[in-house]
């Protein structure tokens, strides 16, 4: 009977692993939508507003975003340069993990060109980074399509596999 229950508990481990794996690329997937919504946001606030952008930042209602533009206009209030307050910002949207170097490296080139130029400049700065993410949120999209359900069997196979070997 303990055995039985012990495999039954590897097993579920196993596949909880797995659906743990294939939740992050949801995450991932979903992030990447939320992150070209921002930076719409700021290109079309640019674009039809004469706001700063610490302001522009502030009246960002976008997931995810929300809590990182207050961190943003806190560090800024405390006299913080704009490009460091972006950089250190950061620890609030990858809170979870999910994000990787390479996904963190390119919010940081969008938050490098931000403020640094006329309305033009900026404008032309979003529509740089939104073409990134859209190649990003196009290939991690493909990778949840094809990797999705492979993580969750080979998490529930690993368990059984170990169960089995338990047994």
């Amino acid at each position: 009977m303990i055995k039985i229950f012990g495999f039954l508990i590897l097993t579920l481990c196993g596949a909880y692993a797995g659906f743990l794996k294939s939740n992050q690329l949801k995450n991932r997937v979903d992030f990447f939508d939320k992150y070209i919504m921002f930076i719409t946001h700021i290109k079309v606030s640019v674009s039809f507003s004469s706001d700063i952008l610490e302001e522009i930042l502030r009246r960002v209602d976008v997931p995810y975003f929300d809590l990182y533009c207050e961190k943003i206009s806190e560090n800024l209030k405390n006299g913080a340069a704009f490009y460091d307050s972006w950089c250190d910002s950061l620890g609030a949207l990858n809170k979870d993990g999910f994000l990787s170097n390479k996904d963190i490296n390119l919010i940081k080139d969008f938050g490098k060109g931000l403020g640094t130029s006329g309305i033009s400049g900026q404008i032309s700065c979003c529509e740089l980074a939104s073409a990134k993410a859209e190649a990003a949120y196009k290939a991690y999209k493909e990778e949840y399509k094809n990797k999705s359900k492979l993580y969750k069997m080979l998490g529930a196979a690993a368990g059984v596999a170990v169960g089995l070997v338990m047994i």
